[in-house]
């Protein structure tokens, strides 16, 4: 079923996606890959503290990229809908491949330069590869 893009789902999408923008929160997601976790855990594998683990699941929670679940005195927390991994998996995979292009780009673009130094003091021909507008981070792989 093929659903347009209005500006409530733009927003709705815009929303979710600013949720998951902050790295412990992605930490917090990737770390819930595997099943439901209890809060200790997610702040043990995120290495933050407990209150701060517990804020974040609760705003998590409240924007429904989680579920929790009370089972005896813990509450283990998952994530709300399948499909919201296998979005971020494809995120992560395409993240993955286009670093890994710019990486190639950047080893031929340097074993051209020491294989054929410049004739004349025209500049030198760079990549992108270490302009910091755009460097690329480490993310963290599900």
């Amino acid at each position: 079923m093929l659903v347009r893009m209005n500006d409530e789902l733009c927003g709705l999408m815009g929303g979710f996606f600013s949720l998951l923008a902050h790295p412990t929160r992605i930490r917090i997601f990737c770390a819930l890959q595997h099943g439901p976790q209890t809060v200790s855990v997610l702040a043990e594998k995120s290495q933050i503290t407990l209150p701060n683990a517990s804020q974040h699941l609760r705003v998590m929670r409240q924007n429904g990229a989680l579920t929790s679940e009370k089972r005896g005195q813990h509450v283990f927390y998952q994530i709300a809908d399948p499909r919201f991994l296998q979005a971020a998996e494809m995120i992560r995979d395409a993240l993955v491949e286009r670093v890994q292009g710019q990486a190639r780009r950047a080893a031929r673009g340097t074993a051209y330069h020491k294989a054929q130094p410049p004739r004349h003091s025209m500049p030198a021909v760079t990549t992108n590869a270490g302009d910091e507008r755009n460097s690329d981070r480490v993310l963290p792989l599900l």
